[in-house]
Formats: C-alpha cells, sequence, structure tokens
C-alpha cells in the first residue's frame, strides 16, 4: 500500500504522515507536488486545510527525509520531470487530480515523452484510468502501472463488501481481452504499436 500525501502548506503534516507511513510500514509514500486552486483562484482548502504546491528544494528534503520511495504525483510536462527526478524521487505519477486542472494536457499524451527522460525511473498514469481498455492503453504506452482512485471508491460504496474485487475482475478481464484482441500474450509484449495514434 502507498499513502499519497497531499501538499499542506504546513509542511510539519506531510512530515507527520511520512512517518506514519514508515511506522506502518507501507511499500512508499507519494507526495502531490501541485493542487487545484480554489474556484476564485485562490489557494484550495481540504478537510480545513490549506494546499500549496510543493518548490523543487522541499521535494528534495522530503525525498532524504525517508527510507521510504517517494512518488511524485501532479506530473504533467517536461519541466516537472525533470525537477522531480532531480529532487531524488522514485516514481512519478502523471495526474490532473481527476480534470480538477480542466486545461491541463491529459496525461496519456505526456506519457511517452516523459518516460524518455525519466532513465529507468517509473511512470505511473492516473486519471479517467476507469476500465480495462484504459489501462491497456496506459500500459501499451510504457506506463509502469495505473492508478484508479475514484472509481474503486464508487465501487466500495455501493457494496462493501464485494464492490472492489468485483470491479477489479472485470478491469481485468478487460484488460485481458485487450491483449488477446491485440496479440499481447503479456505486459512485457505490449508497446505503443498497438495503439492507433493519429
Amino acid at each position: 500500500m502507498i499513502e499519497i500525501i497531499k501538499p499542506f502548506s504546513d509542511r510539519d503534516i506531510i512530515y507527520r504522515k511520512i512517518k506514519h507511513a514508515e511506522e506502518k510500514g507501507l511499500l512508499a509514500v507519494g507526495i502531490d507536488i501541485d493542487h487545484p486552486f480554489g474556484e476564485d483562484g485562490s489557494p484550495d482548502i481540504v478537510d480545513g486545510y490549506e494546499m500549496t504546491a510543493i518548490r523543487e528544494e522541499e521535494l528534495e528534503e522530503i525525498c532524504d527525509s525517508t527510507d521510504l520511495p517517494v512518488i511524485a504525483k501532479g506530473v504533467l510536462s517536461i519541466h516537472d520531470a525533470e525537477k522531480c527526478l532531480e529532487a531524488g524521487v522514485s516514481g512519478m505519477m502523471l495526474s490532473h487530480h481527476n480534470n480538477r486542472i480542466e486545461y491541463a494536457i491529459p496525461p496519456l499524451m505526456i506519457l511517452p515523452k516523459i518516460i524518455e527522460i525519466a532513465d529507468g525511473v517509473p511512470v505511473f498514469a492516473e486519471d479517467e484510468i476507469q476500465t480495462g481498455m484504459d489501462a491497456f492503453k496506459a500500459l501499451a504506452l510504457g506506463a509502469a502501472g495505473v492508478c484508479i482512485g475514484r472509481p474503486l471508491m464508487t465501487a466500495v460504496r455501493n457494496d462493501p463488501e464485494n464492490g472492489v474485487c468485483a470491479y477489479l475482475q472485470k478491469a481485468n478481464g478487460e484488460l485481458g481481452k485487450a491483449m488477446a484482441y491485440t496479440g499481447c500474450t503479456d505486459l512485457s509484449k505490449m508497446d505503443p504499436t498497438v495503439i492507433h495514434q493519429i
């Protein structure tokens, strides 16, 4: 399990959450490097806490503060990726925060270019990954993995006992079907040639 930490303006909250993740034996921590503004352009407030984007030097301090791998979430440009790599992240998650940054480039459009400069650092895709076909496209374009959030929350809400399992089984079936149709016998056989790009 990985905990994604929001960019709290009170940076002490971030470090407390990292400590908690260490104590719970999580695999890694993620940190949102940015956050959408409020409707009037002011800093967004989440659960009563103000959010502020993470500067490069702060990201480096976060990476240095823990033995856990740190994944930067919210990467959407070559510039973002370069700064995150310089800061020492162990992974990057392409995300426009569930389309809350409505003018942002769709993550899958920038994914191949960021993979080119990532130098082996895993790059994950998030946002609008709702089906196995969505996952197929991201994986074929080179994503190390995909992250699914809101559909799982909906599945839990609709069926607390079996919703997540049913959802993941359905998505996995859709992924398998897309792989079969394109002759991808396993994930290592997937590449961008199976995606029609204009």
